[in-house]
């Protein structure tokens, strides 16, 4: 190895650790879809030719989702993702 190289060590252990930083509440709510205005802007009308995938990131997601792709009656233009197989399992 020359002099310009480092291995993971070196550089693991003079990586500066990042800030936690927790959303503000009023992103934490329209990420929740407690904002009912999301489903008047994303509303089948909007988008009459389009289909969807929407990657489920955790589990308090797919309640919420499931809820609203049913009351939008588009769950024939909704692909759910995950790459945890247990949910994709609870929505099959």
């Amino acid at each position: 190895m020359s002099n310009n190289e480092n291995n993971e060590s070196q550089i693991a252990s003079h990586w500066k650790e990042e800030e936690l930083i927790y959303p503000s509440e009023s992103f934490t709510k329209q990420a929740n879809l407690s904002d009912k205005n999301v489903k008047k802007q994303f509303s089948i009308e909007n988008f009459p030719d389009c289909f969807f995938s929407v990657d489920m990131k955790c589990d308090e997601s797919v309640d919420p989702l499931i809820n609203l792709v049913k009351d939008m009656k588009a769950i024939d233009r909704v692909c759910f993702a995950s790459f945890n197989q247990k949910r994709l399992n609870f929505v099959r």
